[in-house]
């Protein structure tokens, strides 16, 4: 069953796909470019699945997997590349998701990120929030990032994922990689061993209780340089994301944390590209005197305006960077309308360029 693993994965990686799904009761499936297409292959049975996907698991994270119904964690494959491996149980049975990894760290032009997102590599203190739906690019971006400081600067990086993804290499960084639920039991943990193990830069997966909020928060005002990863679309949601993950009594000072250690919010969309291939879309808050203010004044609704006036300093909507993208035609219509925060906005834009908008 592990040669016929291995077979999907370079098939996957042979046809350019993102992702391989592998679900009882269906053939397997690749994405590709966005869209699922089904392999002509045999229908995978629940004990073909458990026997294909258990070598490859590591114990601990078996145990998981069977107390709780889902794990992540990574997979090489020597010669092909890394994979993050979803593995969850579901009404049907048994279902796993394999995402290739690039082999290779991509740097902020070689993704066609704006030139901006550089700004993220010039704190050497603080929290910078990386965001968007899944699938988005976010991790990528961020390993950009950690390269470029990698590169730059002597300084200690330590890392705490589920799983380990990207695996870089010390260049005038030292970098410590350690992955959640084998080289620490749960996030709150390895954030708390992270702070007596001499970081300048902490970078974490995916925060979700306040506990781990707060960790975060005080790792920034200790002096850190703190990178974090959430699910949300938008500067705005991510900051109340944040908020309101603690108790209504807490909201007045945790906004004031917030409103100190925040130097920035990167928002990424991948959309179609016109010409075939993905291209992001990005929204970026930069920490400013203004943006501390509104934060903690609670007045988040003036966020995407002074983003707009901001753009000379380096802050964009997610809107601004779809008109751009429209203006250069580098996606379509349709795209740019689903990926939108103010659809109606984008559309009065639109007319006024003299450009069709189609019917909903």
């Amino acid at each position: 069953m592990g040669y016929e693993l291995d077979h999907l994965l370079r098939l996957m990686n042979d046809r350019g796909a993102s992702d391989l799904h592998l679900s009882v009761g269906r053939a397997p499936a690749l994405r590709r470019s966005g869209q699922l297409e089904w392999l002509r292959y045999e229908v995978l049975t629940e004990q073909g699945l458990r026997e294909m996907l258990r070598p490859i698991a590591p114990e601990p994270l078996w145990e998981v997997f069977k107390a709780q119904g889902a794990v992540d964690f990574a997979y090489s494959l020597p010669g092909v590349c890394r994979f993050r491996v979803s593995l969850l149980e579901q009404q049907r049975g048994m279902g796993a998701i394999f995402r290739e990894i690039p082999r290779e760290v991509m740097g902020i032009a070689q993704l066609s990120l704006p030139v901006l997102v550089e700004r993220l590599t010039l704190p050497t203190e603080g929290l910078i929030l990386i965001t968007g739906p899944n699938g988005s690019g976010r991790s990528t971006t961020l390993a950009a990032i950690l390269d470029t400081i990698n590169r730059q600067r002597p300084v200690h990086i330590l890392t705490l994922e589920d799983p380990i993804e990207f695996v870089h290499t010390g260049q005038r960084a030292l970098i410590s990689q350690r992955e959640i639920g084998l080289h620490a039991r749960d996030l709150a943990e390895g954030i708390r061993a992270a702070m007596r193990e001499d970081p300048d830069v902490i970078v974490v997966g995916h925060p979700k209780q306040a506990e781990e909020f707060e960790l975060l928060l005080r790792a920034a005002e200790a002096g850190r340089l703190v990178f974090a990863m959430l699910d949300t679309a938008g500067a705005v949601r991510t900051i109340e994301r944040i908020i309101y993950s603690f108790p209504a009594d807490r909201h007045e000072t945790l906004r004031s944390v917030l409103a100190g250690v925040l130097r920035g919010v990167l928002c990424q969309h991948l959309l179609q590209r016109s010409k075939g291939g993905r291209v992001p879309a990005i929204e970026l808050l930069l920490g400013s005197p203004s943006v501390a203010s509104v934060i903690r004044e609670w007045k988040l609704g003036q966020l995407s305006g002074l983003m707009s006036v901001s753009q000379g300093t380096g802050m964009q909507t997610m809107d601004d960077s779809l008109r751009m993208l429209l203006e250069r035609n580098e996606v379509a219509v349709v795209e740019a309308l689903e990926a939108a925060q103010d659809r109606e906005e984008l559309k009065r834009w639109l007319i006024g360029q003299r450009r069709t908008v189609p019917e909903e």
